[in-house]
């Protein structure tokens, strides 16, 4: 019972941090930093088949995703999303970073 609190809350510490400085990317290939802002929605699915989860449980491991969105849905690709927490939910590796993927996708694993 535990696991899924600590998982609610560790979402919510994250998602109250925002996006970020996720932007919309520049117009016309022009330099600027994009006048939008980005979205990270975030989800849960089980190691063992990929099925989406809202809990788990050291039997049932779990991989996080987020999914890093521009203003107008389209995916953010290649920015980089840490993931680390500083509660006693854990990740495997404890910390670290991946880039997002054509679907704007990165997880911790």
């Amino acid at each position: 019972m535990l696991i899924p609190v600590l998982i609610i809350t560790f979402l919510g510490l994250l998602l109250g941090c925002g996006t970020g400085g996720l932007t919309d990317p520049p117009a016309g290939g022009g330099t600027g930093t994009g006048t939008g802002t980005g979205s990270i929605a975030l989800s849960l699915t089980k190691i063992s088949d990929g099925a989406s989860t809202t809990s788990v449980s050291v039997d049932s491991p779990a991989k996080l995703i987020a999914t890093a969105k521009d203003s107008a849905g389209s995916p953010i690709v290649g920015k980089v999303v840490s993931f680390s927490t500083t509660s006693d939910l854990s990740f495997n590796p404890a910390s670290g970073t991946a880039l997002t993927d054509s679907n704007g996708k990165a997880s911790n694993s």
